[in-house]
């Protein structure tokens, strides 16, 4: 009874599965190729040597995997838990409600391991030809050090999907589950900024967080050891910003310039909120691809180690972008309600979808230059320095115009559906 539930929940929710689903494929992909290339080099254990790059990438792809899925698994199951609550109010029981969860997300990952095995296998001799071109006289194949390692990396996965819907249904009750914008997902909330106690002029703090955004870039041409330092520090720069500076900077704004602009006032309103709730998911945009860059010209003259972090890098960026969209997703689920109000107080489907169109451009287009601004100076300030090839950095710098493009326009499908969600809703009211 439970399973033909959740498999007839799965089929209702088809579109919001596949994105899960897709993101589950990325993740296996980028395990088995990067445990492929990394072990194609006898001299390379990526478990077990603790002075080589690869070990660094390893222990950076499993953090990293880990985020990624803890934001698409928060997206799925929070579409999931108006039908939760409804199995609670029914005399469900933890281990019911948490089945319900298990066998849809299980299907899915039953789906989507071979499908991700299979493209890996598919992308290899792309690999190859890059190795061949680098002459490193090595042949990547899927071996059975890489399918052993590969396997703990993939079962670890499961483990972390299963334990994040078990936490799910034992964290959330049935008022918490009736409304999304309540639910747990584990997430802690801090206090950024000065301390309160500490009166410091506004201009001095304005100052300040500018300066912590721009000066980093300057230091990446003048001393390239310092570059995933000066990026970290960047970071802190941009997190204050989205933090402290880009409310007050938007609310001037809007009071001054958009008061005769409804529908972009109430898009530079979302907006204003979907900074502040993607900022953890910039900066680990940023400094992920700062992190790889750094040790991808560092690995220049080690075929294996380049190709692997290479690799790393272009998967990462694409999963990196996934995950914002997924958390961007997270917060569309909630929007229901505000494209109601904006439609009883007078607004058209097409005032409702301009108003999405516009936030979700803003959204991609601030954190697309914010990505850019770091990446691109990191990336062409090792060129300079000759530790990168202008090639391969058009290309690193592409990946990330093409991953934030993806995102953007699958956000814009969720949000599309979201309007048509809340017009049905009206209409039978």
């Amino acid at each position: 009874m439970i399973f033909r539930d959740a498999m007839h929940s799965l089929l209702k929710d088809r579109t919001k599965a596949f994105f899960y689903w897709l993101i589950l494929v990325l993740t296996t992909v980028f395990i088995c190729m990067f445990f492929s290339i990394s072990t194609s080099d006898p001299s390379v254990d990526p478990l077990h040597n603790s002075d080589n790059k690869i070990t660094i990438v390893t222990a950076l792809v499993l953090v990293l995997c880990s985020i990624d899925i803890l934001f698409a698994n928060e997206y799925y199951v929070k579409l999931k838990s108006k039908e939760l609550a409804v199995r609670l109010l029914c005399g469900a029981k933890f281990t019911q409600t948490s089945a319900f969860l298990l066998y849809q997300t299980v299907m899915l990952l039953l789906l989507a391991i071979p499908c991700g095995i299979l493209l890996a296998c598919m992308l290899l001799p792309l690999a190859n030809q890059v190795m061949m071109a680098q002459a490193s006289g090595f042949l990547i194949t899927m071996n059975a050090q890489a399918i052993l390692q590969s396997a703990v990396v993939i079962l670890y996965v499961v483990f972390w999907i299963v334990l994040l819907n078990f936490s799910f249904a034992y964290r959330n009750s049935v008022g918490q589950l009736m409304n999304p914008s309540t639910v747990t997902m584990n997430e802690t909330s801090a206090s950024v900024g000065m301390p309160s106690v500490i009166k410091i002029p506004s201009w001095v703090e304005h100052t300040f967080w500018i300066l912590l955004f721009f000066v980093p870039a300057a230091v990446f041409y003048i001393k390239q050891e310092y570059i995933p330092l000066a990026a970290f520090v960047g970071a802190a720069g941009i997190y204050g910003i989205l933090t402290k500076k880009m409310k007050p900077v938007l609310n001037s704004w809007i009071r001054k310039r958009e008061t005769d602009h409804p529908l972009r006032l109430a898009s530079i309103g979302m907006f204003r909120k979907d900074l502040y709730i993607l900022r953890f998911n910039i900066i680990l945009f940023i400094v992920s691809a700062t992190i790889l860059a750094a040790l991808l010209a560092a690995a220049m003259d080690q075929p294996i180690a380049m190709m692997t972090i290479f690799v790393s890098y272009l998967l990462m960026t694409f999963m990196q972008a996934m995950a914002l969209m997924f958390r961007f997703g997270s917060e569309i689920s909630t929007r229901c309600t505000d494209y109601r109000i904006l439609r009883y107080n007078g607004c058209t489907s097409h005032d409702c979808r301009t108003v999405m169109k516009q936030e979700v451009r803003m959204v991609y287009g601030a954190v697309l230059l914010a990505a850019l601004f770091y990446i691109s100076n990191i990336l062409i300030s090792y060129t300079i320095h000759g530790s990168l090839t202008w090639h391969m950095t058009v290309l690193m710098i592409l990946t990330v115009l093409l991953a934030l493009l993806f995102g953007s326009l699958l956000n814009q499908i969720m949000y599309r559906r979201l309007i048509e969600e809340s017009q049905a809703i009206q209409k039978n009211e």
